[in-house]
């Protein structure tokens, strides 16, 4: 969850997506499921801190 807010990811989003697809990802390719490589492909999931 720090990972996502630090990079203004909606971490709802992205823990259904990244654990619906996890059993099937590729192990050496895992980096791509951090939030910041992960934001890349879904900029929808993308949002603004509220200050």
């Amino acid at each position: 969850m720090a990972s996502c807010k630090a990079n203004e990811v909606e971490p709802f989003a992205y823990l259904r997506d990244v654990l619906a697809r996890i059993t099937d990802h590729a192990a050496d390719r895992l980096e791509e499921l951090l939030p910041d490589q992960w934001l890349k492909h879904h900029p929808e999931a993308h949002y603004t801190r509220r200050r």
